[in-house]
């Protein structure tokens, strides 16, 4: 297990990408596998910078995320907080229409979508004032 917090007001996704390949080469993991951690993580990070801090110069504090891998013959086990506003992003995921024509073909939204049809039993709670999302990423011979 490997549990970490970054300050996502100090840290880039650069320090995320880092402890997460020190995770994935203690374990061996396949490159497919520790790009598709990477593509979770950074989904999950970007997010909650996006959508869930708020953009002001006076905000108090740090801007937390609390990450926790867990390993096992089923995969990786992923725990991702914020202590950002409530938000499922798993409540209504839209997946992108491709059928018209290019130019009304929506911008964005392709992140959730791809960690749905990657991830396993994602679930989401309000815990202790902290949206928790959780998800399984299955092993590379799952």
């Amino acid at each position: 297990m490997s549990s970490r917090c970054f300050d996502m007001r100090r840290e880039p996704f650069e320090a995320v990408r880092l402890w997460l390949e020190a995770f994935c080469a203690e374990l061996k993991m396949s490159e497919q596998h520790v790009w598709q951690l990477q593509l979770v993580l950074e989904e999950f990070f970007v997010n909650s910078l996006t959508h869930g801090y708020p953009e002001t110069k006076d905000a108090p504090g740090q801007w937390p995320a609390w990450i926790t891998l867990t390993h096992d013959s089923a995969g990786v086990h992923i725990t991702y907080e914020d202590a950002a506003v409530a938000f499922n992003p798993f409540a209504d995921i839209a997946r992108p229409d491709y059928s018209g024509p290019v130019e009304d073909w929506r911008v964005g939204g392709l992140g959730l979508p791809m960690v749905e049809a990657m991830g396993r039993d994602l679930a989401y709670a309000r815990v202790d004032g902290r949206n928790r999302l959780t998800l399984t990423l299955p092993a590379d011979d799952a």
